[in-house]
């Protein structure tokens, strides 16, 4: 009797199992809900009027700090399971030199906003690097915090002593940017902006951040601003509930000639939505976040929002932006935003994160509406986009949005190719861009090694074809040569240089590139782009293959 509940008990669980993974199998298969025929997806733009400035929209460069102590999270092991955990050492390095082109080709006519996953592992130094970059812009920038922009590798405030290690530098400088850091220093060049002699055209006025740690601000009433307002908190004693929120002003200041402007004022909010009850993990259990997998904002947030879309004028058209899409955003936060959509007539949510452009159709009751997820300047294909609002001449619906995917390497394309065959690392060299892959070493010691000589070669490589001009006086140690430079490299390439040597080394390699001359300034700045395209595409596949794209493959001859 015994014998027969056991197997009873025993089919009627492995019933309920398999009923169950079917289920979530089917759930997972199912098709997602079709866009209502209410919203327009026409083939050509729709002509209208403008009625807001156009503005760029980027997000997750994860630009990386390389010359850190090793860490568990950075060994060839660990990047078998998280493949993110390590990137082509080529792809690290110049990844930065996309992000200051698109800057540079579309900054100066159009302000920027970020979201999110500007840093990495979350570094100082990281910081002031990216901020160099994007203060390059002449329209100003914005910034809604990503899961790497304030805890520890875009997972949780932990593994302090691993984080101290990991952003560790030569001269003590580079310490981890917790939450609260990073929203502060935010805040500081936001108000650096303000202060810019351009300042003033780009409609900055914050005037900084102050000293108590919760703040908001709001530019002068009749004041056009493309900031309008910020509000924040700095927990210095729980930093993951520090937050940022921003709210701009879209609205084209002055109505194209002989248009029919009817006033109407667009308005976007930039969302924190890496603001954390408790202080989020690496292994999300028993209630605890893990940043990288699930985004949350708290009631504080929230209330800002609720005050800001209170006072939206009866036609205002209002988008929400955040980092994380909002199917990995908690149940609460997709509670707000879902009322700030019923309520406050918010017409579009813009998110990041996953770096695969993509749009996202969401069902809510009887009605339904749409989520654009940016792709990654850094994970191939390199990219950004454009986004304006206008009316929509000669259709029923009364707005228009114009969200233009630019990829890079086919904006490259429509002008002369940038990329000379010969730039390319052979897959017959130790510095193949994809080599790391090959590593399995659970030790994070031996793969920063392998890492370093990796970019040690890569050093070496560029100095074949960018040349230093005879009048150049950066040198690193007590070269004079770029042929004295690659016999030093090739000396810390030795297996009896340890890896402090080659940090040494690499640290000297980035003062050079950073400060010398050339003979050739535009052809340097090509290759380093390029060699950020071929590892941001051979990382994708995980080989060197064509691209689902690529137009023309040369056959050899057998």
């Amino acid at each position: 009797m015994v014998g027969i509940v056991l197997l009873t008990t025993v089919r009627t669980a492995l019933v309920a199992s398999l009923s169950l993974a079917l289920l979530v199998f089917v759930t997972a298969c199912r098709h997602p809900p079709s866009l209502s025929s209410k919203w327009g997806i026409p083939a050509m733009e729709a002509e209208g009027a403008p009625r807001s400035i156009d503005v760029i929209l980027l997000a997750d460069n994860q630009l990386h700090h390389l010359y850190g102590d090793p860490v568990w999270l950075r060994s060839g092991f660990t990047d078998k399971f998280v493949p993110v955990a390590i990137r082509p050492v080529q792809l690290d390095v110049y990844a930065p030199d996309v992000l200051r082109w698109i800057i540079e080709q579309y900054g100066d006519k159009r302000p920027v906003i970020h979201l999110g996953d500007a840093l990495n592992i979350a570094c100082t130094v990281e910081f002031e690097e990216f901020v160099a970059i994007m203060d390059t812009s002449e329209r100003g920038w914005v910034l809604a915090p990503g899961n790497h922009d304030g805890y520890y590798f875009g997972n949780g405030h932990f593994a302090w002593s691993e984080w101290e290690r990991a952003c560790q530098t030569a001269d003590a400088k580079g310490r981890p940017m917790t939450k609260d850091l990073f929203v502060e220093a935010y805040l500081q060049t936001l108000a650096k902006q303000s202060d810019a002699p351009s300042a003033e055209r780009n409609g900055f006025g914050f005037p900084g951040p102050e000293t108590s740690d919760t703040v908001r601000w709001e530019i002068a009433e009749g004041h056009p601003a493309f900031l309008s307002a910020v509000a924040w908190e700095i927990d210095r004693e729980r930093p993951w509930r520090s937050y940022v929120v921003q709210r701009l002003d879209l609205t084209l200041p002055t109505p194209p000639e002989g248009s029919q402007q009817n006033g109407t004022s667009i308005i976007a909010i930039l969302l924190d939505t890496n603001q954390y009850h408790s202080a989020p993990k690496l292994v999300p259990l028993f209630g605890v976040r893990n940043a990288g997998g699930k985004g949350e904002f708290l009631a504080d947030q929230i209330q800002v929002v609720d005050e800001w879309l209170a006072e939206r004028e009866p036609d205002q058209i209002t988008i929400v932006m955040g980092h994380h899409p909002y199917h990995l955003l908690t149940g609460d936060a997709r509670k707000a935003i879902d009322r700030w959509r019923r309520q406050g007539r918010v017409r579009l949510y813009v998110s990041a994160h996953q770096h695969h452009a993509q749009y996202f159709v969401h069902q809510s009751g009887e009605s339904n509406w749409l989520e654009l997820n940016l792709g990654s300047t850094t994970d191939w294909p390199p990219e950004f986009r454009s986004l304006s609002v206008s009316s929509a001449r000669g259709y029923d619906h009364q707005v228009a949005f114009r969200m233009v995917r630019r990829q890079v390497h086919r904006l490259w394309e429509d002008g002369e190719s940038p990329c000379d065959e010969r730039w390319e690392v052979g897959t017959d060299r130790k510095d193949f861009y994809i080599s790391y892959t090959d590593l399995e070493t659970p030790d994070p010691h031996q793969t920063q090694v392998a890492l370093m000589n990796t970019l040690l070669h890569s050093y070496e490589w560029m100095l074949r074809f960018v040349k230093s001009s005879p009048d150049n006086t950066a040198w690193p140690g007590s070269t004079g040569s770029d042929a004295a430079v690659v016999a030093s490299i090739l000396t810390a390439l030795d297996d009896s240089v340890h890896l402090e040597g080659k940090l040494s080394m690499l640290r000297q390699l980035r003062a050079f590139e950073a400060g010398r001359t050339v003979v050739d300034a535009e052809l340097r700045r090509r290759f380093r782009r390029c060699q950020a395209m071929w590892a941001s595409k051979y990382d994708l596949h995980g080989a060197r293959a064509p691209n689902v794209d690529d137009a023309y493959v040369l056959i050899p001859e057998e």
